[in-house]
């Protein structure tokens, strides 16, 4: 089972050259957008313990196909509310397909300045539990998760579920 899991989950290197035909996805979903980098994450409430935290890779559907899990931002600053700039945040599946291609499945959008005080972890498969304050519901991941941690505040882990073709959440962390 840990060498399936090995083969599901490659380690991502800090500030990754990313494949060309996802930059042409991301660039399909959004031209002002990019890839949230590690200078773009507060290191001082997050523990940015991968070498990439705003990039995670693993075979999130279990198509056998690599996908991508990952935060965009916006180019341009927007004026925000205050004196911080804001920028469109969005967290974004990019499943992986026969053809080498991408489909970009939007999870989540906010508006936030930098740095970010989020992470992204794999959640390998097995079982997971959702902690105080939810449904205390137990979820099986056939296929390895996406954990979303709020550092300091709190964690979810979204997964693929096939009936609805879509990730769903639970949350892990307070």
């Amino acid at each position: 089972m840990l060498a399936v899991i090995a083969l599901l989950v490659r380690p991502v290197a800090a500030e990754a050259a990313l494949p060309p035909s996802l930059v042409a996805a991301i660039t399909a979903l959004d031209s002002a957008a990019v890839p949230v980098e590690r200078v773009d994450l507060d290191r001082g409430s997050c523990r940015l313990r991968s070498a990439h935290p705003a990039l995670v890779i693993a075979d999130f559907n279990g198509d056998g196909h690599t996908d991508y899990a990952m935060y965009l931002r916006s180019k341009r600053d927007q004026p925000g509310d205050h004196v911080a700039l804001q920028y469109t945040i969005r967290f974004v599946v990019f499943l992986g397909d026969a053809a080498g291609g991408f489909t970009p499945r939007v999870v989540r959008e906010w508006a936030s300045a930098l740095p970010l005080h989020d992470r992204l972890e794999v959640q390998p498969p097995g079982r997971i539990r959702e902690v105080d304050g939810g449904t205390d519901r137990v979820v099986s991941l056939r296929y390895p998760g996406i954990v979303e941690i709020a550092c300091g505040r709190a964690a979810s882990t979204y997964f693929w579920v096939p009936r609805s073709q879509g990730f769903e959440y639970i949350v892990t962390g307070d």
